[in-house]
């Protein structure tokens, strides 16, 4: 039993850490982009996550987040999105 809770206090530990936008600060546009392409902090994709996306931008702050020039907003170097494009 406390196998199971250390397991879920870790996943929820990593979960947080990969959240780079507060939802509650995302605007109509965001979060109406974000929800009809999916988007997700980790991605379920082998091989493509936001930092291999054409359009993420690095950010300054840290090496986890950075910015997706079609949602307009801040993500997770691990996210998804079905927009998702290789970079060259």
């Amino acid at each position: 039993m406390a196998v199971a809770f250390a397991f879920i206090g870790a996943c929820a530990k990593k979960k947080e850490q990969a959240a780079c936008a507060d939802a509650s600060d995302l605007n109509d546009a965001q979060e109406s982009s974000s929800a009809s392409l999916h988007y997700t902090d980790h991605s379920i994709e082998p091989g493509k996550s936001c930092g291999a996306c054409t359009y993420f931008l690095a950010s300054a702050d840290g090496p986890a987040c950075g910015r997706c020039e079609i949602l307009n907003r801040p993500v997770s170097t691990s996210g998804y999105c079905t927009s998702w494009s290789r970079k060259a």
